[in-house]
């Protein structure tokens, strides 16, 4: 699930303080319990295009250490997620659950 793209990782003093997992479709069947979530992403569609065809990873679980939360991480791993995908992909997607506050505002 690590290749061909790497998660992104922070770190402080050599020390991970967050990630964000990455995966790319043809890895849905790796995990059974996301392809429903697959199957609802390539069907919507985004500027009248059916995302299914397009170009598109999904931005999986972030986690950040609590006492960095606030601080601007997030915005750093995105960030750099967006620079090594954006060769090769239109969309990053993601999955946040409604009553995910946290996760919502971070996005």
């Amino acid at each position: 699930m690590n290749l061909p793209y790497p998660h992104v990782i922070a770190k402080s003093n050599e020390k991970v303080i967050g990630y964000v997992l990455i995966m790319t479709p043809n890895l849905k069947n790796e995990i059974p319990v996301l392809i429903p979530m697959f199957e609802q992403m390539n069907a919507l569609q985004y500027k009248g295009e059916n995302l299914g065809e397009s170009a598109y990873v999904v931005m999986g679980q972030v986690c950040i250490e609590k006492s960095f939360r606030g601080k601007g991480v997030f915005a750093a791993l995105y960030e750099k997620m967006c620079q090594i995908l954006a060769k090769d992909f239109q969309y990053i997607l993601t999955e946040i659950s409604p009553r995910n506050r946290r996760s919502l505002r971070a996005h």
